[in-house]
């Protein structure tokens, strides 16, 4: 009886998941076609307007991404500086901003990436590399932070401070296989060994 109450329970849980999805993707495909039609009227100047006051933000910022004009580059490294992102540690909206940044590959957007890789917030620093890593941006002026990153997690992990998480490890990793083609693991010292005998290789391709 009870098994056949935890298995009633549990597609119950299911139907109810499913029911949330379908909701969730039904609402986001509304507000897509709004953001659509207003952009019609108000182009780029309704979608600064919408990502500062809140309206339809997460399609808004995806409209940005795909924008050629410079102003949504700016709007969008407004938002991932803006107190209502920076205070509440709002983390899916930070990560939407940066991948946001990522996805225009404007040389605004990717200077300010590279420049955040030494943020002083901690969060910010590791939610940039997957935003540099998801578009395969190759830039090695990414490397030094990143292995300063990469350190300082190992650190954490270390003092064992409630801020580490295994994840950021990852990402960090990752993004450095991504933009040098190496693979040395989540060991700074092998990445700090391996850059201080390449670098100038590859400070050459960035003149």
């Amino acid at each position: 009886m009870f098994t056949q109450f935890i298995s009633w329970l549990g597609l119950i849980i299911f139907i109810i998941i499913a029911l949330i999805a379908v909701v969730s993707f039904i609402s986001h495909v509304k507000a897509k076609k709004i953001v659509k039609r207003k952009m019609a009227y108000g182009g780029i100047d309704y979608l600064i307007q919408a990502l500062k006051s809140g309206e339809f933000q997460d399609e808004v910022i995806h409209a940005l991404s795909s924008s050629k004009d410079p102003r949504a580059v700016s709007a969008l490294i407004d938002f991932v500086n803006s107190e209502e992102i920076r205070k509440e540690e709002d983390a899916y909206r930070l990560s939407m901003g940066l991948n946001a940044l990522a996805e225009t590959e404007d040389p605004k957007a990717i200077d300010f990436l590279i420049s955040a890789l030494s943020d002083p917030d901690f969060k910010v620093r590791c939610y940039v590399c997957p935003a540099l890593a998801n578009k395969g941006i190759k830039d090695f002026r990414a490397v030094e932070p990143i292995i300063a990153l990469l350190k300082d997690i190992k650190d954490m992990k270390k003092r064992k401070d409630p801020l580490y998480d295994a994840i950021f490890e990852d990402w960090v990793e990752g993004t450095l296989n991504v933009i040098t083609g190496k693979r040395f693991g989540a060991d700074p010292e092998k990445w700090e060994k391996w850059w201080e005998e390449n670098k100038t290789n590859y400070e050459t391709k960035l003149k």
